[in-house]
């Protein structure tokens, strides 16, 4: 019996030695596994800094160009509403129901007679037909010698009143648009009972004139 129990007692005390290793072993395996998942972890960190940064500087990078192209956008807008101008500076675009017919004859003798109308009797360089605006009134475009005879036109063109002929300048699409939104303004402050009058992009109310520039500014904040 007392054999039996010292076998019985070695056997316990090698259970339990055996055990020990094991849960040192173990907790060593764990703490080796969680060095390794934080290696992991700082690995995964990193690569996700890196790939920010990268789309950070590739954000910049984008931006940067859109704003250069943007830039060269608007140099180009500007250049092409400015070559528009100069071609049109001397022009003049005269407006009236039954202007145009088949016969362009007719159409050189019509506008001379409008000319003459407002004690304009010169030449000019060239006309032509651009179509009917939104009141159904034909288009023509008169190209002048010079802007000294513009000006006369312009200043004698209220000989015009009560008729169903008008002359404007010739505007390019983007001075057309301003006017148009000038005119708009000028229905609603009429609306209210204000005076108003419409210039070349700008507007009177009640007797003082203010600028589109001004106008388009202070809509758009």
């Amino acid at each position: 019996i007392q054999n039996m129990l010292t076998s019985i007692l070695t056997e316990i005390k090698d259970l339990r030695k055996d055990n020990e290793e094991f849960r040192n072993e173990t907790k060593k395996d764990i703490a080796d596994l969680k060095a390794e998942i934080k290696g992991f972890d700082n690995k995964i960190e990193e690569k996700c800094n890196n790939l920010e940064n990268k789309m950070s500087t590739l954000d910049k990078t984008i931006g940067d160009k859109v704003k250069e192209m943007e830039k060269k956008i608007r140099f180009l807008e500007e250049t092409e509403e400015r070559r528009q101008k100069r071609e049109r500076r001397n022009n003049i675009i005269i407006k009236r129901q039954n202007l145009i017919s088949e016969k362009d004859e007719d159409l050189n003798a019509k506008v001379s007679e409008i000319l003459t109308k407002i004690q304009y009797e010169d030449s000019y360089t060239k006309i032509s037909y651009i179509g009917k605006d939104k009141a159904d009134r034909d288009l023509v475009r008169v190209e002048l010698k010079s802007l000294k005879d513009k000006i006369t036109i312009m200043r004698n063109k209220s000989k015009l009143a009560g008729s169903d002929c008008y002359i404007d300048d010739d505007l390019t699409v983007n001075e057309r648009e301003i006017q148009s939104n000038l005119r708009k303004i000028a229905r609603e402050e009429r609306a209210k009972g204000n005076e108003v009058k419409v210039g070349y992009q700008k507007i009177m109310i009640n007797n003082q004139w203010v600028n589109w520039n001004t106008l388009s500014q202070h809509t758009t904040t």
